[in-house]
């Protein structure tokens, strides 16, 4: 009776992280398909369209404001998905394709002298990003705390994905080192 429970348990788990994931990763997509180019081809996948969920659900944690701009950001958003999309199967096409799950070249990259990815993925953009929600605040309260939304699912999706590409690099190391070992054995077996 306990393992089923234990199962039981583990699945529940399972799809809180696989929820969680997805509203950190529509946050994310947000503010990235205005700020990034070159998406991967399965990067603008289920997370881009949960937008169009996760703006009205969260316009409704603050009936007191309008949600007049906020709405109107998703057609824009639309926009600049579609536009991506079109990038992506440009490219596709021209046989210039990045890693599916790519979340896009920064468009600060190109026009300044910041050359690390990473820090202008990880400070750069939530920064300014933030600057606009303190600014836009005197005048729009909901749209300003969806962008503080979009600043917080950027650092703690680009820190997930990070930590994700680290465990990958260590799998990779270890199938090396292992194949490596499986050598060093065979060549015992053989008397080499």
């Amino acid at each position: 009776m306990q393992p089923q429970q234990q199962s039981t348990f583990s699945e529940k788990m399972n799809a809180i992280e696989a929820v969680f994931n997805l509203v950190i990763g529509a946050g994310a997509v947000s503010g990235e398909v205005f700020l990034h180019r070159r998406f991967g081809k399965r990067y603008l996948g289920t997370q881009a369209f949960a937008v169009f969920l996760v703006v009205p659900i969260f316009a409704m944690f603050f009936p007191q404001d309008n949600p007049e701009l906020l709405m109107s950001f998703l057609p824009v958003y639309l926009g600049m998905v579609i536009l991506a999309r079109l990038g992506i199967w440009w490219r596709h096409r021209k046989r210039d394709i990045e890693h599916s799950y790519y979340n896009g070249w920064p468009i600060f990259l190109r026009s300044s002298a910041i050359r690390n990815e990473y820090f202008c993925k990880q400070v750069l953009e939530p920064g300014l990003i933030l600057a606009i929600a303190v600014w836009i605040a005197e005048w729009n309260r909901l749209f300003a705390c969806y962008l503080l939304f979009v600043t917080f699912c950027l650092v703690f999706n680009n820190l997930r994905m990070r930590d994700q590409e680290q465990k990958r690099v260590m799998d990779v190391d270890d199938a090396i080192i292992q194949q490596q070992q499986l050598a060093e054995r065979l060549r015992g077996l053989r008397g080499v």
